[in-house]
């Protein structure tokens, strides 16, 4: 028997292993929808995720000395699933209603506490309990095995949740089910676990009375508990008039119908931007940002080939083609099946001139040599993150060596035009295009609210030649149809004395981005 109960024990330290992992790259894609995938994201979770471990096994080291018996610690156990399955549910009403008033430099940290930090610590407990339970059974000089086996197999536990979670359980899932199902699994092995290992030692000379308590209202607990959550997130409401939802591999997906500018209009939202949208009874794009992609004809005329870097719900691709039928054009985004869904949601034409690229931007820079003549750029998912290793000089090179002779970048970037002295993200985004694209201008999007963080769009050309506009050439904008002329911004404006040029080495956007937040 005692072999089945050390199999039973090692398998317990895989289990809550694997399941810490799953929580862990499960928090910071719970956190990324509303404050990004930044660093503060992932070093709050890793904090409160590791300080909780390091009590836990504080607490389990003196809980084991003074309760040595199986029962706790599958109760423990049991109790960390049903605190990780709750948790979970309560964030899907928590974080929609609350985040969005949560600073973003206190907030990753503040819900990883609420959420990840109970259950870690419980599930921290785990580890020193097995190896008293293992050392009370091992002779002396087996002491130092129990331990550095406990520690492989909860290792090894550690590398499968990491691993089944970002490759599988999460793609193919979702965030929610996944987190759910790994509470399940933590309640299942809890009561199992204590039922089994009761029956594997009731004959054992060493079994103390004490395991013989029931598990019966421990079992009775937590199903109550689970019909009611059960309830809850049945009442768990998506968007109002969605079409389609699913957890991506890098953002949650959602597509969903509602009026906008008096049209019927379809939107794909990612996390919580709504990225692309169409609208159901009409050709025009929907968003002013997008309209700027169409601003390379009085540039560049026809375009031999095109060069779309994150697709969002391929709006802008679709224009462009439409547009120029003939053009060979290539679109690169890192969410994989962005392309099934524009087709089957957003009306893009199947046609061997559109070829889609499942990489990250920069990776694809890296690996390709085309040279494009036209080549838009929105990379930004929102005002809340802005990935560091595409704002930098380096990247803005690998742009310019990919261009054609007379070749034009547009870039949407997500600032705010405040002027400051100090230095500010886009005051060092502005610096840092300059670096590279002498002939560059720059558009926003409103003319009314110009402090606020909106859309500046970033026109660059390789050579010399000019980038005017005809005067007439208007973007329709919150306001109504505006004159282009009206929306051109001064870079002087937004370049700051202290203002730096990003580079690979240094390019601190997060803390860029959180003083840009707290200035309004």
């Amino acid at each position: 028997m005692q072999r089945y109960t050390r199999f039973l024990l090692f398998s317990t330290v895989f289990t809550t292993g694997a399941a810490v992992l799953i929580m862990e790259v499960a928090a910071v894609r719970m956190l990324a929808p509303y404050f990004g995938s930044s660093l503060y994201v992932l070093s709050s979770v890793l904090t409160v995720v590791l300080f909780a471990l390091a009590l836990g096994y504080y607490a389990g080291g003196r809980l084991s000395d003074r309760f040595p018996y199986h029962i706790p610690l599958y109760g423990i156990i049991t109790l960390g699933g049903f605190t990780l399955l709750t948790l979970t549910v309560i964030s899907l009403y928590v974080l929609p209603q609350s985040a969005a008033s949560v600073p973003l430099l206190f907030g990753p940290l503040f819900y990883s506490i609420l959420f990840f930090f109970l259950p870690a610590f419980l599930l921290g407990i785990d580890s020193p309990y097995v190896i008293k339970l293992l050392s009370r059974d091992a002779r002396p000089n087996e002491s130092g095995e129990v331990v550095g086996a406990t520690f492989f197999w909860s290792t090894a536990g550690s590398i499968s949740g990491s691993l089944a979670s970002g490759f599988f359980l999460i793609p193919a899932f979702g965030l929610t089910t996944t987190m759910v199902a790994t509470g399940i699994v933590l309640i299942t092995l809890g009561i199992g676990g204590g039922l089994l290992v009761r029956r594997f030692l009731r004959q054992s000379p060493n079994y103390d009375k004490r395991n013989n308590k029931s598990l019966t209202n421990a079992i009775c607990t937590v199903l109550v508990g689970l019909t009611i959550l059960a309830y809850f997130f049945a009442q768990h409401k998506a968007e109002a008039g969605l079409v389609y939802f699913d957890d991506g591999f890098y953002s949650q997906l959602q597509i969903f119908d509602r009026d906008y500018n008096g049209h019927p209009t379809r939107f794909l939202k990612q996390d919580i931007n709504n990225s692309s949208a169409i609208y159901l009874d009409s050709e025009e794009i929907v968003f002013p940002y997008a309209q700027y992609a169409m601003l390379y004809a009085p540039l560049i005329g026809h375009p031999d080939n095109f060069l779309m870097l994150a697709s969002g719900a391929y709006t802008i691709p679709r224009a462009i083609h439409l547009a120029e039928p003939e053009t060979a054009i290539d679109v690169v985004d890192i969410e994989p099946g962005l392309y099934d869904l524009a087709v089957e949601y957003f009306r893009l034409p199947t046609t061997t001139k559109i070829t889609d690229h499942v990489i990250d931007a920069r990776a694809f820079l890296n690996r390709n040599d085309t040279k494009y003549d036209y080549i838009f750029v929105d990379v930004f998912n929102s005002g809340h993150f802005v990935p560091p290793h595409l704002v930098t000089k380096e990247f803005f090179t690998e742009l310019n060596n990919h261009l054609t002779q007379d070749g034009i970048v547009i870039m949407n970037f997500i600032g705010s035009q405040r002027g400051n002295r100090s230095r500010t993200l886009p005051g060092s985004f502005t610096k840092t295009v300059a670096s590279v694209f002498s002939n560059y201008a720059i558009y926003t999007t409103r003319t009314t609210q110009i402090d606020s963080p909106q859309n500046l769009m970033y026109i660059m050309r390789k050579s010399n030649k000019s980038l005017t506009i005809p005067e007439e050439t208007t973007i329709t904008t919150h306001e109504g149809p505006t004159l282009l002329s009206v929306l051109k911004v001064d870079p002087a404006t937004l370049i700051g004395e202290e203002d730096m040029i990003f580079t690979d080495d240094h390019a601190p956007v997060e803390t860029l981005l959180l003083k840009e937040r707290f200035m309004y």
